[in-house]
């Protein structure tokens, strides 16, 4: 139930390999990049895992606080957003 955005260090973002016990690298994630974001369009479980390749610190928002009513304008800004990267 959580946004993170990534305020300093880095992140590898791994999935699971179907029939090997291992994971594999998708994606390294840094400083102003996002993870769980999916969470506020498409509210199903992550199948991906995060790891911190260096210290880092991150800011976590509530997705469910995020759609609060008192939070409506922050929550519709921030799938505007979103949606926009994703079109491009």
């Amino acid at each position: 139930d959580a946004l993170f955005i990534i305020v300093s260090g880095s992140i590898q973002v791994f999935k699971a390999e179907k029939f090997a016990k291992k994971q594999c690298l998708i994606t390294s994630l840094s400083a102003g990049e996002s993870l769980g974001e999916m969470r506020l369009i498409k509210d199903d479980l992550c199948s991906l895992t995060a790891i911190a390749a260096s210290p880092s610190v991150l800011m976590r928002l509530s997705i469910s606080t995020l759609r609060m009513k008192e939070n409506e304008e922050c929550y519709t800004l921030l799938l505007i957003s979103i949606i926009n990267i994703l079109s491009k």
